[in-house]
């Protein structure tokens, strides 16, 4: 699995042992926006590599960056080839916009480009 091997190669690079069973992973990534599924897969990530960490925790790729800026809340806004939004206010309620991709709503993006680039 390509996320177990990048987790092995950066402990390899950051100088801990392959046998050191890491505390917790946080993965916030592109298209993790249902907790049931996102739950799934922490499921089967930790069945599969029982030996590698303790806990593991998956969550859309606008969660990170909110969480990382401050515990107070905030926006993020994502334009790329796809497009997202998230607003987490101070009392834990959200708000998200987008993530509709590129044929319903990603005008925000170079999508448009893509046909003339390769």
């Amino acid at each position: 699995m390509r996320l177990a091997d990048m987790i092995e190669k950066t402990k390899e690079n950051i100088g801990i042992k392959r046998e050191k069973i890491l505390d917790g992973l946080g993965l916030c990534m592109s298209g993790c926006e249902e907790e049931e599924a996102n739950r799934e897969f922490e499921r089967i990530f930790m069945r599969k590599h029982p030996d590698m960490i303790e806990s593991c925790h998956v969550a859309s790729d606008t969660v990170g960056p909110v969480y990382t800026a401050g515990l107070k809340g905030g926006i993020v806004l994502i334009a790329g080839t796809g497009s997202n939004s998230l607003l987490l206010n101070p009392d834990g309620t959200t708000a998200r916009c987008g993530g509709w991709g590129h044929l319903l709503g990603d005008e925000a993006s170079g999508a448009h480009f893509l046909p003339t680039m390769f």
